[in-house]
């Protein structure tokens, strides 16, 4: 008797021979796959077991560059214990197989500079994930299922086409590193705020036009760079952000910077070039760890006397402002090396900056 022919109950309990026969191959065990293959050839290779076998052809066609089209107990192995998924760039890939949510041993997935389309939602049954490298695809969206990758550590989905995150990536809570930049992002998601791990957050080169007020929950973040967006203000809640080492916001339309930033004790470099910056908070000046501090490029008409507290300062860019003079607290500054103030309506420099042992000074003549 056929399949076709059979009864109710026969395909009922054909289904559920079918279903054990998938869950022996997915224990990823050679013994247990070679019994599962045996068994269906016994029941007829039965049509969805087929089925389910193509999809894990294709993904082990992709995973090893192999063209052939049968897989033995041997192979199917091999594809379980798979840890690392490297798809090489310039394949034109357009989507990736869904059957990828069988591999459950893997750590990694490498799927840039192809043309992707989307990403399968059975991406978010692979437990053991810790990095997912998406970038430089056609991506508009990120899966939802996403947010269950509980082990996932770094997300790189830059040079893509998306217009929002997913609210679900607030759920990982192991993520240590979201690089989203270049996209088309208009806002980054309130829910950002829960990421309790995260230490480096790159989004710049989208339009963005306002931080979450949520981004001072970030109390591990080091390392943030929203440069190249649409940024007319910083949160005040940049000041919980004390363990902030560097801070890249160059490029946006900010007119000032709020006076909570004096509160970031252990930031060591300021890039704010090309804003629109009239003015420094006077809190500037608190800012004990820093060691460059880049803000040619803006509207400044003074920098403020508190400057001369920055003891770690090394580095200091302010050119292209319309600075008529330096605050002669500069020159007691005891580790500054490079001062760039070329491109400013100069009057007054004092001498003792002129005559700062070690110092590089570039001024307009």
């Amino acid at each position: 008797m056929t399949l076709d022919q059979a009864t109710p109950s026969d395909q009922a309990s054909v289904s559920e021979q079918v279903a054990e026969l998938i869950q022996l191959v997915r224990s990823g065990e050679e013994t247990n796959i070679q019994q599962a293959l045996q068994l269906a050839k016994s029941l007829g290779n039965p049509a969805t077991f087929r089925q389910y076998l193509d999809g894990l052809l294709s993904l082990y066609q992709l995973a090893f560059r192999n063209k052939r089209k049968t897989l033995d107990a041997v192979d199917l192995t091999q594809l379980f214990q798979l840890t690392r998924l490297k798809i090489p760039g310039g394949r034109k890939l357009t989507a990736l197989p869904d059957s990828l949510g069988e591999l459950k041993n893997l750590r990694s997935i490498d799927c840039t500079d192809n043309q992707l389309q989307t990403l399968p939602e059975s991406i978010g049954r692979l437990p053991q994930l810790k990095l997912l490298d998406c970038a430089g695809n056609r991506l508009q969206v990120l899966p939802q299922s996403l947010g269950a990758l509980q082990n996932l550590q770094k997300l790189r989905c830059f040079d893509n086409q998306l217009q929002a995150l997913p609210e679900s990536i607030e759920q990982l809570q192991k993520l240590r590193t979201l690089i989203c930049e270049r996209n088309q992002l208009q806002a980054l998601p309130e829910s950002l705020g829960k990421l309790k791990k995260i230490e480096v957050l790159y989004c710049s080169g989208n339009q963005i036009k306002a931080l979450p007020k949520s981004l001072g929950q970030l109390q591990t973040l080091e390392l943030l760079d929203c440069c190249d967006n649409q940024l007319q203000a910083l949160p005040e809640s940049i000041e919980q952000l004390r363990k902030l080492q560097t801070l890249y916001c160059n490029n946006n339309q900010l007119q000032a910077l709020p006076e909570s930033i004096g509160q970031l004790q252990n930031l060591q470099l300021l890039d704010c070039y090309n804003n629109q910056l009239q003015t420094f908070p006077e809190s500037l000046g608190q800012l004990q760890s820093l060691r460059k501090l880049g803000c040619s490029y803006n509207q400044l008409q003074a920098l403020p006397e508190s400057i001369g507290a920055l003891l770690n300062l090394e580095e200091l860019y302010c050119a292209s402002n319309q600075l008529p003079a330096l605050p002669e607290s500069l020159a007691s500054l005891p580790k500054l090396t490079k001062l760039d103030a070329r491109g400013n309506p100069f009057i007054h420099i004092p001498s003792a900056l002129r005559q700062k042992p070690g110092l590089k000074l570039l001024v307009d003549e």
